[in-house]
């Protein structure tokens, strides 16, 4: 375990970390991917990586953006993580649009619908995959922190969606009625 003095040097640590294994990743395979997740530390991570000099080293058109949790709202919704990541590095960063794979809004092809939202979503991640992974594609960094109240990505303590027999073999999931708003979001599973 590596403790940090305070949010502000775990955040430029992790931004730290993030970046260098982009670098590696695209040196062995010439591509790279992260899975990008919300919150203060997160936006925090987010910001350093773009302040970063070391940023440029990462050939950000080779990189493939996914998210591990969202909150199922419109697009370009302020309180979307997807919204957040644009605002505090995507937007600061030379992707390329094909490669950045937000989860479903609200407003999207499934409408108000989660559970098809979420199912979009499943087999955006399984067309992604390689050999070898055949529900999720290769993923090099998988950013995941942890609220206040325990929760990792939108799999809350204690919350029915968090208990693996309400997922099965589900990738993602819709989960409603979170304890914290807004109370129905998409996750990632362990699967």
């Amino acid at each position: 375990m590596i403790v940090h003095a305070d949010a502000e040097l775990l955040a430029e640590a992790v931004a730290a970390r993030l970046t260098t294994r982009l670098i590696d990743a695209q040196a062995a395979r010439g591509v790279a991917s992260v899975v990008l997740t919300g919150g203060r530390i997160a936006d925090a991570v987010h910001r350093a990586v773009a302040a970063s000099r070391a940023r440029d080293a990462v050939d950000w058109s080779r990189v493939d953006v996914w998210w591990g949790d969202e909150r199922f709202l419109p697009a370009g919704d302020p309180q979307r993580n997807e919204t957040q990541a644009r605002d505090a590095l995507l937007s600061a960063v030379p992707l390329d649009p094909a490669r950045v794979h937000p989860m479903p809004a609200s407003d999207g092809p499934d409408g108000d619908d989660a559970q098809a939202a979420a199912e979009r979503y499943a087999r955006a991640l399984a067309s992604a995959s390689g050999p070898g992974h055949q529900t999720i594609p290769y993923l090099d960094v998988l950013m995941l922190g942890v609220g206040e109240d325990g929760h990792v990505a939108s799999l809350f303590p204690e919350h029915p969606a968090a208990h693996p027999d309400s997922y099965g073999e589900a990738t993602v999931i819709p989960v409603y009625n979170a304890p914290k708003p807004p109370p129905t979001r998409l996750s990632l599973t362990p699967r």
